[in-house]
């Protein structure tokens, strides 16, 4: 005796994506100083006058903005793996459970090779992906300081230095992901004479 065989055909989902990168850009000038001499003194010679202006430093901490997008430093990756792992775990031996069980209900009158086959060909997982991160980066500016050393007394003149903050300008990275193609799956049964 032949049997009968069942012709399954399937086509899988394709996504795509479409992204443009994050930009970042910092500008920063030295400020204005200003030297007001005493006008009763308009001749006066400075000797050894001394400036010193330390650099402003700017500090960006990216740490948390990344980890939301997926970029995590190496000992958060791979807790957040293990953490992972040991989910699909627990999720997988609950599943093979629940088929066993019903692989040994013989009393319900279902295919349950079919049925555990159907269930397992389709995936229910929801993908859900950040474009732009809830935390902003950490951003600390330090001012530099100007240190002015002269020669004479400094009642006879007066410096005014500017306000020197750096300008910073960002744009958060653009990521569209859409359906390129649905996912089908064609099942021919077979044409079955049961009179003979």
């Amino acid at each position: 005796m032949r049997l009968p065989s069942v012709e399954i055909n399937q086509t899988f989902a394709r996504v795509g994506a479409d992204s443009s990168p994050a930009t970042f850009e910092v500008e920063s000038q030295l400020g204005e100083m200003e030297v007001d001499y005493n006008q009763s003194h308009p001749n006066q010679v400075i000797s050894d006058v001394e400036i010193e202006q330390q650099d402003v430093i700017v500090d960006i901490d990216t740490t948390r903005a990344w980890a939301e997008l997926g970029r995590r430093e190496f000992n958060e990756l791979v807790d957040h793996l293990e953490q992972e792992a040991r989910q699909s775990t627990y999720e997988s031996i609950a599943r093979i459970a629940r088929e066993g069980d019903r692989l040994g209900a013989i009393e319900n009158e279902e295919d349950a090779i079919a049925e555990i086959a159907r269930d397992n060909s389709f995936d229910d997982t929801e993908v859900v992906m950040a474009a732009i991160p809830e935390s902003p980066p950490d951003i600390n500016v330090q001012p530099g300081e100007v240190n002015v050393e002269s020669g004479y007394d400094p009642r006879d003149f007066e410096v005014r230095i500017g306000d020197s903050s750096p300008n910073i300008s960002s744009e958060a990275s653009q990521l569209e992901i859409y359906l390129e193609q649905e996912a089908d799956v064609d099942i021919i049964a077979p044409e079955i004479d049961y009179r003979a």
